[in-house]
């Protein structure tokens, strides 16, 4: 593996380019470019195991003579995790790279996982995540919001929003800037409604809480 030095491409008429500030989340701005790439680093860092990302994080010289680079580098559970965020439509042209790449990196004990539109766009859950994203900013020393998670945590099979109002008489906010904080979930796909559990965090016994079932995409080679 080499240090990337590709370029990221900030101006061009056919390609918006996002720069993403996550302070507390992310340890440095993350580029993406394009709108599922972007869409890909806000579900990502929701997840309540996620420690890091790097964008472009090195590239791979593989047997072939051909060379990779990826488009992010995750950290979470202790687990390396290198992701391509790629159109459905456009995965089956890189099939062959794909397969060298996960074999390559399966030496380094990388998981390599390509997510396309079908897993980010689930339900809508990309509205959803950026509706999170935006409470991180709020903080939750506020005692209304601390009695809210007081009462979630003693419910640690989970209790619906719609209970949560009438017990607490909480603000729909707060179940966001707790969600935006990784105090609680509502599961992978980040549903909102009031018939909706509410979980607090850490789940330690739940396989929906590994990485690649957080996002919905399997390990490449299991899929070849």
């Amino acid at each position: 593996m080499k240090e990337t030095t590709r370029k990221v491409v900030t101006r061009s008429p056919k390609r918006s380019v996002y720069i993403i500030n996550l302070p507390g989340l992310v340890s440095r701005p993350v580029h993406a470019e394009s709108s599922y790439e972007r869409d890909f680093v806000l579900k990502a860092v929701l997840f309540s195991g996620f420690t890091d990302l790097k964008h472009q994080p090195f590239k791979l010289e593989l047997p072939s003579g051909r060379s990779y680079t990826p488009d992010f580098l995750v950290e979470a559970s202790g687990q390396r995790y290198v992701v391509e965020v790629k159109r459905k439509s456009k995965v089956s042209e890189y099939r062959s790279l794909f397969d060298e790449a996960s074999a390559r990196l399966a030496e380094a004990s990388m998981k390599f996982l390509v997510v396309t539109e079908q897993q980010l766009h689930a339900t809508g859950q990309q509205n959803r995540a950026k509706e999170i994203i935006r409470y991180r900013k709020h903080p939750i020393g506020d005692s209304r919001i601390e009695r809210l998670l007081t009462v979630i945590r003693d419910h640690p099979g989970g209790m619906s929003i719609g209970r949560l109002r009438y017990a607490c008489g909480f603000r729909f906010e707060w179940i966001l800037t707790l969600l935006a904080h990784k105090q609680v979930t509502t599961g992978s796909n980040l549903p909102l409604d009031y018939s909706v559990l509410v979980f607090p965090l850490p789940l330690s016994t739940s396989h929906e809480f590994q990485f690649e079932r957080w996002i919905g995409a399997a390990p490449w080679a299991a899929n070849t």
